[in-house]
């Protein structure tokens, strides 16, 4: 996903507590999710989840 003028949060926060935010400009986000399941027997099996993502801010 492209994005352009997104707000994000800078890590600092204001005096009250409130978390500060800024524009990060252009930024995009591509992500893979692989998943697996083995059905050793009928009462056993095995599932695995590996995601995969790319940020840039």
């Amino acid at each position: 996903m492209l994005y352009k003028d997104q707000m994000v949060l800078s890590g600092a926060v204001y005096i009250s507590g409130v978390p500060i935010q800024k524009n990060s400009g252009k930024s995009y986000r591509l992500g893979l999710e692989l998943y697996s399941k083995y059905n050793a027997t009928a009462n056993c099996s095995w599932q695995s989840n590996i995601p995969l993502i790319i940020n840039k801010n």
